[in-house]
C-alpha cells in the first residue's frame, strides 16, 4: 500500500513538474521607437527563455495595423500610448496600460525650414501621443495639423515640402536627420507612452506577463551599465541604417512604473479638448496596477 501511495505521489509530482515546464508564449507589438530597447535586450540576452517564456515581437509602422493586431489577438500586448488606450477603452475594447515606458519623439523639420516662420504644417497621427506632443512642444507656433498614420509617409512629406514639421519617434527621427532633414530644438516633455495588454491576455496570461516584467526590469538594469548593446539591437531590429547610431540618443530607461493620477488627468483633459468626443475613462479603467509600482 505504501508503495502505491509513493508511486501516486511521484506521478503527481512528475505531472506537476511537466505542467510547470510547459512552454509559455507572449506576443508583443512594438513601434520603431527607442522604448522597445529593453524588450529586444531581454530577448537577445535570453532573460525570457531563462524563465521558460517565449516572447514573439511584431514590429508595426502605424497605429492602425497595431490596433488590428490587438483586436484580432495577433498580439497580447503592445507598446502604445495612454491616449490610444483611452480611445480603446472608451470605444469598448478591453485593454489596460500596465506600465509607462521611456519614449522619445523629436520634432523634425524640412531641410529648408525658416526658424522665423510661425505658421506651420505638422504631420502626426490624430489619436496619438504625436498629436499631444505637438501641442506640448509647439505652443509658440500656429499649428496646422496634418494627420498621417504611416511614419515613413511623414518623412516623405517633409522631404517633398508638403509639411514643415513632423513628430517622429526616435530613432526614426535620427534616420530622417541623417537624410538631410533637421531637428528642431524645442526641449523635451514627458512622453505618455506605455505598455498595454488586452483584457484577454490579463485574464489568461498573468504568469507570462509577470515573467515578462521581471525580464524587462533586468534588461533596464543592464542597459544602465552600457547602452551600446541596446543601440545595436535597435539598429538591427528596427531596420535602421548603421550611420544613425551616431545621431541616436537613448533615454535613461526606468523599471516598470505606473503613470501618476495627475499625469493621466492632464492627458484626459487634453483628449477632451482636442479629439473627437469619447466616453470618460477613469484611472482604474485605464491602468492595471499589479505589474509595476
Amino acid at each position: 500500500m505504501k508503495k502505491i501511495v509513493v508511486l501516486l505521489l511521484s506521478l503527481l509530482l512528475l505531472a506537476s513538474c511537466q505542467k510547470n515546464s510547459e512552454p509559455m508564449t507572449l506576443k508583443i507589438g512594438v513601434m520603431p521607437a527607442v522604448d522597445a530597447a529593453p524588450i529586444y535586450y531581454a530577448l537577445e540576452k535570453g532573460y525570457f527563455t531563462d524563465k521558460n517564456l517565449t516572447v514573439e515581437i511584431s514590429l508595426f509602422t502605424n497605429g492602425i495595423d497595431r490596433q488590428s493586431a490587438l483586436q484580432s489577438n495577433e498580439v497580447d500586448g503592445t507598446i502604445t500610448d495612454l491616449i490610444a488606450v483611452m480611445s480603446n477603452v472608451s470605444n469598448g475594447f478591453p485593454i489596460k496600460a500596465t506600465s509607462i515606458t521611456n519614449g522619445s519623439f523629436p520634432i523634425i523639420t524640412r531641410a529648408d525650414f525658416d526658424p522665423s516662420q510661425k505658421e506651420i504644417k505638422v504631420a502626426m497621427m490624430e489619436v496619438s501621443i504625436t498629436n499631444y506632443l505637438a501641442d506640448e512642444m509647439l505652443s509658440d507656433y500656429t499649428v496646422n495639423k496634418v494627420f498621417i498614420n504611416e511614419i515613413p509617409a511623414r518623412i516623405e512629406m517633409l522631404k517633398s515640402g508638403d509639411v514643415d514639421m513632423a513628430v517622429l519617434p526616435e530613432p526614426v527621427a535620427s534616420q530622417a536627420e541623417s537624410a538631410g532633414l533637421k531637428r528642431l530644438d524645442v526641449g523635451s516633455t514627458l512622453s505618455p507612452d506605455c505598455i498595454a495588454f488586452t483584457q484577454t491576455a490579463l485574464d489568461n496570461k498573468d504568469k507570462e506577463i509577470k515573467i515578462f516584467y521581471e525580464a524587462y526590469n533586468k534588461a533596464v538594469d543592464e542597459i544602465a551599465k552600457s547602452q551600446d548593446d541596446a543601440k545595436a539591437l535597435l539598429i538591427t531590429n528596427l531596420k535602421t541604417p548603421e550611420g544613425v547610431a551616431k545621431l541616436m540618443v537613448l533615454p535613461t530607461y526606468d523599471k516598470a512604473a505606473l503613470p501618476s493620477v495627475d499625469q493621466v488627468s492632464k492627458i484626459s483633459e487634453w483628449v477632451k479638448n482636442n479629439l473627437p468626443p469619447m466616453s470618460e475613462v477613469s484611472y482604474d479603467q485605464l491602468i492595471e496596477k499589479k505589474y509595476a509600482k
